[in-house]
């Protein structure tokens, strides 16, 4: 079986992504023998960190 390769772009529309995005990288990824690497992890990482505070939120200084 093939192996399919996750990068960070599909990993945070898995967690981040509209219903409907969600729903079908889920269908596509089912079945499949899914991977990733740690880059792809920590980039999914940086980019939750830089989308905070989220649009239209502040954050004021203690």
């Amino acid at each position: 079986m093939a192996r399919l390769y996750l990068d960070a772009c599909m990993i945070i529309d898995l967690v981040e992504g509209d219903a409907e995005q969600q729903k079908r990288l889920k269908a596509a990824l089912r079945g499949q023998d899914v991977v990733s690497s740690e880059l792809a992890r920590l980039e999914s990482r940086i980019g939750a960190l830089r989308a905070w505070p989220p649009r239209g939120e502040t954050v004021s200084a203690p």
